[in-house]
């Protein structure tokens, strides 16, 4: 495939721009790097070309391009693509190839198809691509399905970048490929995991619940992400969640990663708990008790209601609040001669929703 052809292949393919942070924590070997014999100036300059395998992502190779400095800058999301290419049987033309994109940025990597290079098509394996151009560190990558790509002991890279702004495009190396090893590993073993993690808690609103790790190794590390419905909660990454309003009728989970060194991480995903409604405050019809004459003081009674609820009143003359009458005594007045008089008595308790009661009229009589 021509280079013209790779550069608007690749371009037409880019599907996701990823920026992530998070990497392999354990190299099964040294990282294998060839630099860029010609390292000239520029916006889209290839420094050099890495490939690195990992023990704790056996089957996956990671090939990594790194720029000059300018990669951190915004330009790289907006105007810059790259892409690398495979030669696999040595023949110095690559059969396989994978670009990046820059239309969505996420933490976790895209998930992008390694496509045939002759047509064009996907293969069916796939690469994540990710990268740093926020920071200093000035490189992006690509997470290799090695096991279903069948990549040989030894295989071709060639990195390529374009810079959409001017149509400059780098090649490392200029002609051919950078010749690699394949970095075969061995899987990490497996964490020792008894009990699964489960949600701990009152699942309603104003409620904190917990992620209880279940029973692992000694000396696991755990990182934890909430997910509301399936979808995961933004920066909801602690070992305890507070439930709102809002979840009502929704199914929480919580997933809980274990990391130990020497060891592969795993994650593993808690049974759901389904948040249900604040129980509502439970209480009687209230009563009054006093003479029903002028000048007599009324008394409300609340009688049975929630334990720990505490209640307000609300005196009312014909159905109209009385102003000022908001204890649980009333004294009569003229005004009331005649009238008929009840009490609305509020309870409230703190996660509880709150209920309100009206007594039975007293006539005022004289």
């Amino acid at each position: 495939m021509s280079r013209i052809a790779k550069i608007f292949v690749a371009f037409a393919a880019a599907v996701a721009l990823i920026f992530s942070g998070v990497l392999p924590a354990s190299a099964a070997m040294p990282s294998q790097v060839f630099e860029d014999p010609i390292d000239s100036a520029g916006i889209s300059d290839i420094v050099e070309v890495q490939v690195d395998g990992y023990d704790n992502r056996p089957g996956r190779v990671f090939v990594y391009l790194t720029f000059d400095a300018i990669v951190y800058d915004w330009h790289f999301e907006e105007d810059v693509w790259a892409a690398v290419s495979f030669d696999v049987d040595g023949d110095q033309v690559d059969e396989y190839y994978v670009s990046s994109g820059y239309e969505t940025v996420t933490s976790t990597g895209v998930e992008l198809p390694i496509r045939r290079s002759s047509d064009f098509t996907p293969t069916g394996c796939t690469a994540i691509f990710f990268g740093f151009p926020e920071s200093q560190e000035d490189y992006v990558g690509w997470s290799i399905d090695n096991d279903c790509l069948d990549l040989p002991d030894t295989f071709g890279v060639q990195g390529y970048v374009s810079d959409a702004r001017d149509d400059t495009v780098d090649l490392a190396p200029d002609s051919g490929f950078y010749e690699f090893e394949n970095p075969v590993v061995e899987a990490l073993p497996a964490l020792s995991i008894t009990t699964r993690p489960r949600i701990t808690g009152t699942a309603q609103p104003g409620w904190v619940i917990s992620a209880n790790n279940g029973a692992w190794n000694s000396g696991v590390v755990f990182d934890y992400q909430w997910y509301l419905d399936g979808v995961a909660i933004p920066f909801e990454t602690n070992s305890w969640h507070i439930v709102l309003s809002s979840e009502v009728g929704s199914r929480i989970t919580v997933e809980v990663t274990g990391s130990k060194s020497g060891f592969a991480s795993t994650t593993l995903t808690s049974l759901g708990v389904t948040v249900a409604p604040m129980p509502k405050v439970k209480g009687v019809t209230p009563t009054i008790s006093g003479a029903t004459k002028l000048g007599s003081t009324l008394t409300a009674k609340p009688g049975s209601w929630t334990s720990g609820t505490s209640f307000t009143y609300q005196w009312k003359r014909n159905g109209a609040s009385i102003a000022g009458a908001t204890k649980s005594t009333y004294k009569t007045v003229a005004a009331d001669k005649g009238k008929k008089i009840t009490v609305t008595v509020t309870g409230k308790k703190f996660l509880y929703v709150t209920t309100a009661m009206t007594s039975a009229a007293k006539l005022i009589t004289k």
